[in-house]
């Protein structure tokens, strides 16, 4: 048996146990730092794989507080980085490793492989504490630097998002404004007109441009192809989006020509440099940037893929959700599209902007929207669903979504644009309240069964049986939209009273529903923790959870309002059990005030919620659940991964078979 060793040995330890047999002793370690990035052909070699089951590589920086090396994840293992168990801070336990050598380096760099580990999630630290713990011995250059220590990568890629590049390299501050163009003189700059006629003979000649919209960057590296990097720096060819289906209006007098100037990296090697505004000769003429702002009053004039840029006060700020991506071959790249609700408000009117922002360039930005913040979106889409309009007073629930070349930017100051100036002007009196987090769910399910079957044309109904899969392969931060058969087994209204002079107290009200089934589950349901996947727990910190959700169409509650309100705030749990296999449902429901009719409620998703119910209307809604024995429902619902310990369950809406 292995002697117990440090990281600095940790690698001579794990290859004396693999040439002479021995047992491996578990070996714990501190995570430091995820980083990933997509497999190629070389990194399959060198890990003697013939095939990849995954797209992504991850890569651990680990320490046992004196030193810290990088070690690779075998790809079964990436499932404990997306469902949020293994994460920077987490104590883990390494059970099985093993050295590989790339044997098409002559240097023969070597390094570790995970193949099995446990995770501890009560034992965490602070990484300030221990940032500068040195490398161990053995460690090379590249394994120092942000660069993979595997494939033909020579970048990461952020952990959540396949949008982000990640690492130093990308990171090299702000490029320096020129004074003029140096060396090159106005005459000897071509046209961009001038180089769409003779590309093919011109080699890289000077071409002085203004960025009119800037597109989200693309990393073009394929799990086949051994690419080192994502990008190219100044090559020009034939332009390979010939159709823009979102691209903005042009400026008046502008052509758009069919060529793309591509950044390249080698071959040839090209030189961008940014030149300071006032140091651009008269003579180029460049255009000025125009903005094609519309207020909320006016939306409704626009049709749907409308492209055009908003300006408003941020009233609401809804939590992060990703939404997986897949690759041409089906498989799961392990890459996510992260995206969250925002809703703007401006004078001109009483709605709001509901906009939906996917992350885009400017990371610190989407960071840094807030309740309270004046925001000018450039180049947004519209989007209204006009295939499910029936009548001229059908709500076409109008929202806006973010481009490829969407821009945000925060307004800290006074503004060139008269629109945005008056926007921050009245908002400086907007007294009404602001929002953040929670679930919410827009645009709104239709309310009968036909329309429902019309607005998801491929409706797919999952069994109970598969519900478990489904729910266990949520990934952190992911949201899964469900449709699932099931009966009603009980209601239950759950709440808690938050004051600051009172205790917290638990005020719990049931009605049972079908009592075979109940019986059925009774233990389960007699306790305060359901088990996986379900995963809830009813403390303090879960009320609180429930209490920040909003109606199933609006926004959520603010939660600092509760602290100091004496009101008793809360929300019903229905349970449910599949049709075939006994499972249990438990489903958080926020319902409206339109009726005290559970039956009329469930299926009603287009009313407002309102924070406070009497007890006598609680009471009415719990005992007309009594009319749901015997029912089959089609419940369609909403599930969401904060964390690796739970998974919530709203149900959205539910319609009677």
């Amino acid at each position: 048996m292995a002697e117990k060793t440090n990281l600095q040995s940790l690698k001579n330890v794990v290859e004396h146990c693999e040439l002479t047999g021995t047992e491996f002793l578990e070996f714990t370690a501190n995570v430091l730092h995820i980083h990933r990035y997509l497999s190629d052909p070389l990194h399959l070699s060198q890990l003697g794989l013939d095939s990849v089951a995954t797209v992504d590589v991850y890569e651990l920086l680990v320490t046992d507080r004196v030193s810290k090396r990088k070690v690779v994840l075998d790809f079964s293992l990436s499932k404990h980085i997306q469902s949020g168990q293994v994460t920077e801070g987490s104590c883990i336990k390494l059970t099985e490793c093993s050295v590989k050598y790339d044997e098409t380096d002559l240097q023969q760099r070597s390094f570790l492989v995970v193949h099995q580990l446990t995770v501890e999630f009560e034992r965490h630290i602070t990484l300030s504490d221990i940032s500068d713990i040195p490398w161990c011995d053995d460690c090379d250059e590249i394994e120092k630097t942000a660069s993979p220590l595997t494939s033909s990568r020579g970048y990461y890629i952020n952990t959540w998002s396949s949008v982000e590049l990640e690492g130093e390299v990308w990171k090299r501050g702000n490029i320096e404004k020129l004074d003029g163009l140096g060396d090159v003189s106005p005459v000897d700059v071509y046209s961009l007109k001038e180089l769409s006629k003779n590309w093919r003979v011109l080699k890289g000649p000077p071409v002085v441009v203004k960025v009119l919209s800037k597109k989200r960057i693309l990393h073009y590296a394929k799990p086949f192809k051994n690419d080192k990097w994502p990008l190219q720096k100044y090559t020009v060819k034939k332009s390979f989006h010939h159709v823009d289906h979102y691209r903005p209006p042009l400026p008046d007098g502008l052509t758009m020509y069919d060529i793309d100037i591509n950044v390249n990296s080698h071959h040839p090697v090209g030189i961008v440099r940014v030149i300071s505004s006032n140091a651009i000769p008269s003579c180029l003429n460049l255009p000025a940037i125009q903005y094609n702002i519309i207020q909320r009053k006016d939306l409704g004039c626009f049709p749907s893929d409308y492209v055009c840029d908003i300006t408003g006060l941020v009233t609401y700020v809804g939590r992060f959700f990703r939404e997986r991506m897949t690759g041409k071959s089906d498989l799961d790249t392990g890459g996510f599209w992260i995206s969250r609700w925002l809703e703007l408000k401006d004078h001109s009117s009483q709605k709001t902007f509901k906009v939906l922002i996917y992350r885009p360039a400017e990371i610190n930005i989407y960071n840094d929207v807030m309740p309270g913040k004046v925001l000018i979106c450039h180049h947004m889409r519209i989007v209204s669903n006009i295939s499910h309009i029936h009548g001229s007073k059908d709500n076409r629930n109008m929202y806006l979504t973010s481009t490829g070349s969407t821009h945000i930017e925060i307004v800290t100051g006074n503004c060139a644009l008269p629109q945005v100036n008056d926007v921050v002007t009245w908002s400086q009196s907007y007294k009404e309240e602001l929002t953040m987090g929670g679930y919410y769910s827009y645009p709104p399910i239709p309310t009968t069964l036909p329309e429902l079957k019309n607005y998801y044309e491929d409706l797919k109904i999952t069994t109970s049986e598969e519900l478990r899969l489904e729910l266990g392969k949520l990934s952190y931060r992911e949201h899964k939209r469900l449709f699932i058969q099931g009966q009603m087994i009980s209601v239950k209204y759950q709440t808690k009273t938050l004051s600051r002079t009172r205790k917290q107290e638990d005020i719990r009200m049931e009605v049972i529903v079908n009592d075979p089934l109940y019986h059925h589950f009774e233990q389960e349901l007699s306790t305060t923790v359901i088990k996986p996947p379900f995963s809830y727990k009813f403390d303090r910190d879960m009320i609180d959870n429930l209490i920040q959700f909003p109606s199933v169409l609006n926004r959520a509650v603010d939660l600092s309002e509760l602290v100091v309100s004496d009101e008793s705030k809360g929300c019903f749990m229905i349970y449910w059990s599949g049709l075939n296999s006994k499972i249990l449902i438990p489903t958080m429901w926020m319902c409206g005030t339109v009726s005290t009719d559970l039956t009329t409620l469930l299926h009603n998703s287009n009313h407002m919620f309102k924070h406070t119910r009497n007890n006598k209307d609680i009471m009415e809604i719990l005992q007309s659940a009594k009319q749901c024995n015997g029912q089959k429902f089609l419940l369609v619902i909403d599930a969401y991964k904060p964390n690796c310990n739970l998974t919530e369950i709203v149900l959205n809406t539910a319609y009677k078979l």
